[in-house]
C-alpha cells in the first residue's frame, strides 16, 4: 500500500492490482449468538459488572445437536466455559482481571473465527 501512494503522490498512475479481494465468509448463526453473548460478558466484566446472565447466554447457545456445523468447536466452547470457571480466583496482586478471562477471550476468538484449525490444548 506505501508503494501505492507514493506512486499516486507523484502524480504516477497506480498499479493495477486486480479486483477486490472479496467479502469475508460470514460466521454461522449460532457461533455469532455465542460472539455476541461473550462480548456482552467482557464488557461487565470490564466495567465490574455482573456477567452471570450474559455468560449463561453463550453457555447456553454452545449447547447444539452434535449434526450441526461447527459441534466440534462449539464442544470445545463448552469446555473452555467449565474451565474459566474452574480456574476463577481474585486477580493477582497488581492484576486488574482475573487470569481465568483469557478463556473467554479464546472462547470468543476461536467462535468469531471457525475456519481456523482449531488445535486442543492438552489443558487449559
Amino acid at each position: 500500500m506505501g508503494g501505492q501512494i507514493a506512486r499516486i503522490v507523484a502524480g504516477e498512475e497506480p498499479l493495477d492490482l486486480g479486483p477486490p479481494p472479496g467479502a469475508r465468509p460470514g460466521v454461522h448463526p449460532l457461533l455469532e449468538r455465542v460472539v455476541a453473548h461473550l462480548t456482552a460478558t467482557m464488557a461487565r466484566l470490564f466495567v465490574r459488572g455482573d456477567p452471570t446472565e450474559s455468560l449463561a447466554l453463550a453457555r447456553l447457545a454452545c449447547g447444539v445437536p452434535d449434526d450441526t456445523p461447527h459441534a466440534d468447536l462449539f464442544a470445545v466452547l463448552r469446555e473452555l466455559f467449565a474451565a474459566y470457571e474452574a480456574a476463577l480466583a481474585p486477580p493477582a496482586p497488581g492484576r486488574l482481571f482475573p487470569a481465568a478471562n483469557r478463556l473467554l477471550v479464546a472462547a470468543a476468538i476461536f467462535a468469531a473465527t471457525p475456519v481456523a484449525p482449531l488445535a486442543k490444548p492438552a489443558a487449559y
